[in-house]
């Protein structure tokens, strides 16, 4: 067994100075300001050794709160490193798998057992029925038209945030009313020049106080809608994740004696990333240290790196918790940074000092510094953070993939191990990387979400059971995806004899294929023989593989019989099971995502007949329909290892990023389109007042400083920060000013040979193999021709498929294709 003693006496002995403090400092209020690099998740793990060392309190008496498992799991392997197996009895949560526990251990208290969790569909029919609940003239149907719906994701947002930062409807609009209060003392509502004739400088802005005005009684209107969406909620027996907590709010707030019981049991608590605490999560806190005077509490977090909204609240939280215990609160810089080297270090700080919402800002009697010092392995290196300026996104794809390579090759040589990563701001930035990667056989990681009703076979899935719902309905309904079903791949269904049928229905008709309206699909061209009737039949035809039809044509009129008398997930189950689907994806290369987006579909459908036991086939499909309409994604986390055994690079947003360190960093694409631009969501939200997030958090900037200032810092010694002048199409792009503000002396402009970068281009259009497709016998095709006359309709109709793949036929390349996206739209 590990000497446990020792292991935490040699832990200690090695702390710095400000670390030492945070450790020993048990009792009271302690706000440590920790930066990146210094050694946060070690402090929390030896603060909790010591108290355990130094008091006679029990592990289960201390609580620590984290954001993620990843964080819990971390905090765990570390104290169980340091102090044994005692380690496990130290309560050590997320905010949600807290209040799960309390909800759990007092069931009697809440009695919500019989709810089940909201889906995205859910909640917007829920608002969609709120919505038209409310009179014509109210303030969010007035001037809207026939648009009734258009603040559903308004409302949406809304709710969601009133119930992360625990705002109420009530306080919402007195926070609405200061603001409106305070617009004509607001100096951005007052001119700043003067025009002649007009206005005089310092003359109230009347118009943009009444279209500011209107904006926040919108958002009160809103807001007062949000009793109405929980009644409905509650009356669907739904509940949202957020719900939890608030839950156990409320209990608190209600069940005085329940709230004491958790109060005399933790006498020592610990909030990790402070920075990134909503309100609803630091009212839990508030009422659990509620009790004592000078709670025994060690906040860490760093205000710097708080890369979620409302940093103006964040950092209100960190300076009310100062100003609340400062008589006796201990406050403890960390500025020893044992990851970067120092030129780095002082690069990243050149960026973000440029901020003004800082909490050395904020606090300025304390006259708090933030300075980093390197003290780690690569403390002296001389290499200075690079910056990389290409003509074009072709040239910075083609050199970073080289470099990349490089790296891996060199270590994979060494047999050593280096932790590279492409460190981005958006999934949509990375694609064309992957893409090359891919091509060239190189290993990387990445972990993105992606949804599955986009995906080719779910799409066919879909198809399959689409036409299985139109036969059960209306027999022959169906007939104008029957051929399009016949080509679905895990059929197994050969072509040629496909063609076979098609030849033979065309001839058993004799009739020309003639379609005047060039908009008419193909069901309704007149077909005297039906490909249903065909397939069951089988005329005498000699097909290369006659089972394969037999066995199909059998298990579909089995699978239509059984539509109105088989639970929807029995029946789909056994669909994916005898349509060759299962066994299909074991024999792909890529068996295990397709495994996985299965298992999820299915899940889903398992989901969605538990909330509706008697959901039928054709109302399941009705709901994918709604999700699609509504661009609700049905998700999974994909991770993809692309190669096992040798050096591998990590694709990540700076988001994912945070909390991880690497030996190379190459921050790409960093435009000002993608690094400062905030997203596009705020159109469809409603327009805050500064009196609730207590910053104009209109303006992005410093936030998406921040970010950047992460995602920098995640570098040992190695960074590398690319862009281009131009994009695919030749627009120009502006670099972000977040280079600038590095003041970094090793600046580059490099351009690549043009036979460099078309290699790279041909290789993502030709490398990784060629589409296997059996040449069609021109026999056949003179036979289906002769006589007849297709329109653009019916040809698209026959060749309704995703248009990637006729393109990447043609080229005989691979492709994954939108599948909406089809070839008929592109003709």
């Amino acid at each position: 067994m590990p000497d446990f003693n020792k292991n935490f006496a040699q832990t200690l002995a090695a702390l710095n100075p400000a670390q030492r403090v945070a450790v020993e400092h048990i009792d009271g209020p302690t706000l440590v300001i920790a930066g990146p690099g210094t050694g946060k998740t070690h402090i929390l793990a030896a603060r909790i050794g010591q108290i355990l060392t130094k008091t006679d309190t029990q592990p289960y008496n201390i609580l620590c709160l984290t954001f993620t498992d990843a964080a819990v799991q971390a905090m765990r392997e570390r104290l169980v490193s340091l102090i044994g197996p005692d380690a496990n009895k130290v309560q050590i949560n997320t905010f949600h798998s807290f209040c799960n526990r309390v909800i759990q251990d007092n069931l009697d208290l809440f009695g919500r057992q019989d709810l089940t969790q909201l889906d995205e569909l859910e909640r917007r029919q829920i608002i969609r029925q709120l919505l038209d609940e409310l009179p014509h003239e109210h303030a969010l149907k007035c001037g809207r038209g026939s648009d009734v719906y258009f603040y559903e994701k308004h409302l949406a947002d809304l709710f969601k945030l009133m119930k992360t930062e625990a705002w109420t409807p009530q306080y919402i609009s007195r926070k609405i009313d200061e603001w409106v209060a305070f617009l004509p003392q607001n100096p951005d509502f007052h001119y700043k020049i003067s025009k002649k004739g007009l206005f005089s400088k310092g003359d109230l802005k009347t118009d943009s106080i009444a279209d500011e005005t209107e904006k926040m009684e919108r958002l009160k209107a809103g807001a007062q809608l949000y009793y109405r969406f929980e009644a409905l909620k509650s009356a669907a027996h739904r509940y949202d994740f957020d719900d939890m907590v608030l839950w156990v709010i409320e209990a608190f707030d209600r069940f005085p004696f329940l709230l004491r019981g958790y109060q005399e049991q933790f006498l020592y608590f610990l909030i990790d990333e402070f920075q990134d605490t909503n309100g609803s999560q630091n009212r839990i806190v508030s009422q659990l240290i509620g009790f004592w005077e000078q709670p025994n509490i060690f906040i860490v977090g760093d205000d710097d790196q708080a890369i979620y909204e409302f940093q103006g609240a964040r950092l209100k939280s960190l300076v009310d918790f100062y100003e609340t215990y400062q008589k006796d609160v201990k406050v403890v810089v960390l500025k020893d940074n044992y990851r970067s080297s120092q030129n780095l270090l002082d690069s990243t700080s050149n960026i973000i000092e440029n901020n003004e919402l800082r909490i050395l800002n904020n606090i300025q009697n304390l006259k708090l510094e933030k300075k980093l010092t390197a003290k780690g392995v690569f403390a002296n290196s001389k290499i200075e953070p690079k910056i990389i300026e290409y003509p074009n996104r072709a040239h910075e794809i083609t050199d970073i993939v080289k470099q990349v390579e490089t790296l891996i090759l060199e270590a994979d040589a060494q047999k050593q191990k280096i932790d590279i990563a492409l460190i981005y701001a958006r999934h949509r930035q990375i694609e064309p990387f992957i893409a090359l990667f891919d091509k060239l056989g190189l290993s990387y990681s990445v972990r993105r979400a992606i949804n599955i009703l986009d995906d080719a076979l779910i799409q066919n899935v879909r198809l399959l059971l689409e036409y299985i719902s139109f036969e059960s309905q209306r027999p022959f309904s169906g007939e104008h995806l029957l051929f399009k079903i016949l080509n679905i791949r895990f059929l197994s269904i050969l072509q040629h004899d496909v063609l076979k049928i098609t030849t033979y229905l065309a001839k058993k008709n004799n009739s020309n294929i003639i379609v005047d309206d060039l908009e008419a699909p193909l069901s309704k061209i007149e077909m005297k023989m039906t490909w249903r009737e065909t397939i069951a039949q089988l005329p005498r035809i000699k097909f290369a593989d006659k089972n394969k039809i037999v066995a199909f044509s059998t298990h579909l009129e089995s699978w239509i019989a059984a539509v109105g008398n088989e639970p929807l997930s029995v029946l789909i189950e056994r669909i994916m099971n005898q349509s060759g689907l299962l066994s299909w994806i074991l024999e792909e290369e890529n068996k295990s995502e397709y495994a996985q987006i299965i298992y999820t579909f299915f899940d889903f459908i398992k989901n969605e007949t538990a909330k509706r036991p008697r959901l039928t086939l054709a109302d399941f499909l009705k709901t994918l329909d709604l999700m699609d309409a509504n661009n609700i994604r049905l998700e999974f986390i994909k991770n993809t290892v692309s190669k096992e055994g040798s050096t591998s690079v990590l694709l990540t947003t700076a988001h994912s990023a945070k909390g991880l360190e690497f030996d190379r960093v190459f921050i790409v694409d960093a435009v000002k389109t993608e690094w400062e631009e905030a997203r596009n969501g705020n159109a469809l939200r409603f327009k805050l007042p500064e009196s609730l997030t207590f910053t104009a958090e209109a303006d992005a900037t410093e936030a998406r400083r921040r970010l950047f200032y992460v995602a920098a810092t995640r570098a040992k010694e190695y960074l590398t920060v690319s862009y281009a002048r131009t994009d695919a199409r030749g627009k120009g792009l502006m670099p972000t000013q977040f280079l600038e503000e590095m003041k970094t002396n090793a600046v580059e402009k490099r351009q690549l040979d043009d036979d460099s970068v078309l290699h790279s281009q041909i290789a993502m259009l030709t490398e990784g193999g060629q589409i296997a497709t059996d040449l069609v016998e021109k026999a056949y095709i003179n036979d289906i021709l002769k006589g007849f006359q297709l329109s653009i309709s019916a040809l698209n109709a026959y060749l309704d498929c995703p248009l990637g793949f006729y393109f990447s036929f043609i080229l005989k390349i691979p492709s994954q294709p939108s599948p909406y996206f089809q070839y008929g739209e592109a003709v």
